[in-house]
């Protein structure tokens, strides 16, 4: 169980804090910078402490998972948080207190949109929330995300059409929901249209006449705007295929397109809320949302400059830079103070080297110069050229130059500091699902610009500061050894990739799952054989070959590794030849993994697929492997996993896949662990 405390004491004093903790047998063992927090983590065993601020927001946590030490029970509010392995995380009240709600309402109107999520989105007492619930909506309007999950919330306790709506839909069998949604439709029920319309788009499910009459459903409830984006969701569909648009939809889209732009328009109109805006960017399907926003931008009260910085985050998930570029600017000049438009402006100009190994990629495919077989090597290839900077010459000198990296200098700071208001936490939402617009890609961009320029010395100092703030990313600390190795900078080189390779173990990544470790391994060899590290060499060179077999070609020429040929160790390396570590599994498929795999190891590959297969079909195993201890039970259990609905597909490719013999046995389920995992606890909270 983790718990978390707000600290309440205006002077509390962090060193003081800091040194009694010391005194006690606590260490500082990790500093951790975040884009808008920092994090000190502090241990005695057997417990973890950790002391976490918010610079920005002045709001400062103590998380522990035991209880807290005496040294900080006094700094902390009678508020605290707990979350365990099974529950979401439930705010309580601790000590006395005639009005617990008014410790809370403060935080939820913080100004940061972020705030009210830890504390409004929690088990709350229904005395305790409806306060905190009313103050937001007395505070912020329909169009802004706290406003409108409040007014939802609310909803939500109170029973309504709504609520009723909800409970019926949530009863209908999948396979009935388009004739239930139909029958709903004609039969006038609106909130019962709205709900079974909402199911069929959360399972993508994308037809015209769900958004026609899940907008005419809008329209008679009240939400003229929201009833626009799906009436234009399902024109612009009809006119991209082969559908027929209702005959009632175009005159229900007139009628509603005159009343947005009447000049005495009825209450409630006014712009357009974030939450109809945020309904077109997740529902619509992508090829025609950027159409629609060009329908809405046009119209009065459309907020414009909302519409166009929504474009420019379309316009560069399809890689039109051009139109994402001019987007911006046109949205940056109506709201010059933008994060999330100002990162979109950055990342429209500045040399993509994702971009420029796709599209090498795609030439060569297009050309027949690959074999399906030879993909992977290729694209592995294509990335170590890129990383060793020897694509500089085909990058446009714009896309690297002096405006560039204003842009994404600026884009870096913004970032950190965060959203400026609820629209731009919404936009950064769309941007992040539709393009990773984050502060690691910036980042990312902003060192191959630098690279590609020759800064060397700007692009260690900023890749210092990037890798400080974002430790767990192993694209910015490669890019950083990168830099020391090419400046002959040694040890370094060594100690970045050092950091990187421990960082990725910390989260278990290993040179298997992410080929940037393999090359942080690769790299670190290099370095050590240069400087007469053979051993350290050799381990660093094994464990990259492990995760990328390319890697014993390229050793077998590289200058690199001189000092190390005619060591019979190398010899055997360079021909692939490194003893395969059995993959780590944990979580609920542990136990079952560790009677299987072993059994795997006894058996014949194709013995153990045909067990797997029999077990789908509720048989008993081969002969051989029944009469192996826990063998059945465990082939039972994990057919039982693998029958949950989310698990289903992936679960059954995993196995084909390792019978026709792609990868190991254990291999296979460490690919299913995490996703097992997600199943078996989102289940457990349900």
């Amino acid at each position: 169980m983790m718990h978390i405390d707000l600290i309440s004491r205006e002077r509390a004093d962090r060193a003081e804090l800091f040194a009694a903790l010391e005194d006690t047998g606590w260490r500082c063992v990790a500093l951790r910078e975040h884009p808008y927090r920092r994090t000190f983590e502090w241990s005695v065993e057997p417990h973890t402490l950790l002391y976490q601020e918010v610079p920005g927001l002045g709001l400062r946590f103590l998380a522990h998972d035991g209880p807290l030490p005496d040294e900080a029970s006094r700094w902390a509010a009678p508020i605290s948080l707990a979350q365990s392995a099974l529950e979401p995380w439930k705010l309580t009240l601790l000590g006395e207190s005639e009005d617990p709600s008014r410790e809370l309402i403060p935080l939820a109107l913080d100004d940061d949109p972020g705030v009210y999520r830890v504390i409004l989105r929690q088990a709350l007492a229904p005395e305790v929330r409806r306060p905190i619930l009313e103050a937001l909506v007395d505070r912020f309007g329909q169009d802004t995300e706290r406003g409108a999950f409040a007014r939802a919330a609310l909803r939500a306790m109170n029973p309504s059409d709504e609520a009723r709506a909800l409970a019926q839909a949530a009863e209908v069998p999948a396979l009935g929901l388009l004739a239930a949604l139909r029958e709903a439709f004609h039969g006038g029920d609106a909130w019962l249209t709205l709900a079974v319309g909402d199911r069929l788009l959360a399972d993508r499910i994308q037809i015209s006449e769900i958004f026609a009459m899940r907008g005419e459903a809008c329209r008679q409830l009240g939400r003229p705007w929201s009833a626009a984006v799906d009436l234009l969701i399902a024109r612009q569909l009809t006119a991209e295929g082969a559908e027929v648009e209702p005959a009632w939809a175009t005159g229900a889209l007139e009628a509603l397109g005159g009343e947005l732009a009447r000049a005495d328009a009825p209450e409630g109109v006014g712009p357009m809320p974030a939450e109809a805006l945020r309904h077109l960017m997740e529902a619509s399907p992508p090829h025609t949302t950027r159409a629609v926003l060009e329908t809405l931008s046009a119209l009065p009260h459309g907020q414009p400059w909302a519409m166009v910085a929504h474009r420019a985050v379309l316009a560069l998930a399809d890689r039109d830079r051009a139109a994402a570029v001019a987007a911006a600017r046109e949205a940056l000049a109506a709201r010059p103070e933008d994060t999330t438009t100002m990162a979109v402006l950055a990342l429209s100009v500045s040399w993509d080297r994702d971009d420029e190994i796709l599209t090498r990629f795609e030439r060569a495919w297009e050309s027949h110069a690959l074999a399906p077989d030879e993909v992977p090597t290729a694209l592995m290839q294509l990335e170590l050229e890129v990383q060793a900077g020897l694509t500089r010459a085909p990058v446009e000198a714009d896309s690297i130059g002096d405006r560039a990296l204003s842009y994404l200098e600026e884009a870096w700071r913004r970032l950190r500091r965060g959203p400026v208001d609820d629209h731009d936490d919404a936009l950064l939402g769309v941007a992040v699902t539709r393009f990773a617009v984050d502060l690691e890609r910036v980042a990312e961009r902003r060192l191959d610009a630098l690279k590609a320029r020759g800064l060397m010395e700007e692009l260690t100092s900023f890749g210092e500061e990037a890798h400080a703030a974002l430790p767990w990313s192993i694209e910015i600390g490669l890019t950083l050894g990168i830099a020391y190795t090419m400046l002959e900078e040694h040890a370094r080189a060594v100690e970045t990739y050092g950091r990187v390779i421990a960082h990725a173990e910390r989260d278990r990544f290993t040179s298997s799952d992410d080929p940037n470790v393999a090359t942080c391994y690769f790299n670190r060899a290099c370095e050590r054989a240069l400087t007469g590290e053979r051993e350290g060499a050799l381990a660093d060179l094994a464990e990259a070959i492990r995760g990328r077999r390319a890697f014993a070609d390229k050793a077998a020429t590289d200058a690199h590794f001189d000092a190390l040929r005619g060591d019979p160790r190398f010899d055997a390396l360079c021909r692939g030849e490194v003893e395969r570590r059995r993959a780590v599994i944990e979580g609920p498929l542990a136990p079952i993994a560790e009677v299987l795999i072993g059994a795997a190891e006894a058996v014949p590959r194709e013995v153990m697929s045909d067990a797997l297969r029999r077990a789908n079909r509720g048989e008993a195993p081969p002969p051989t492997l029944a009469r192996m201890p826990g063998v059945p039970e465990a082939l039972s259990s994990l057919t039982r996993l693998l029958s949950h609905r989310d698990l289903l597909l992936e679960g059954r490719v995993t196995l084909e896949l390792y019978a026709a013999g792609e990868f190991e046995f254990d291999q296979a389920l460490a690919k299913l662990a995490p996703a097992i995992e997600q199943a078996v606890g989102g289940q457990a909270r349900r």
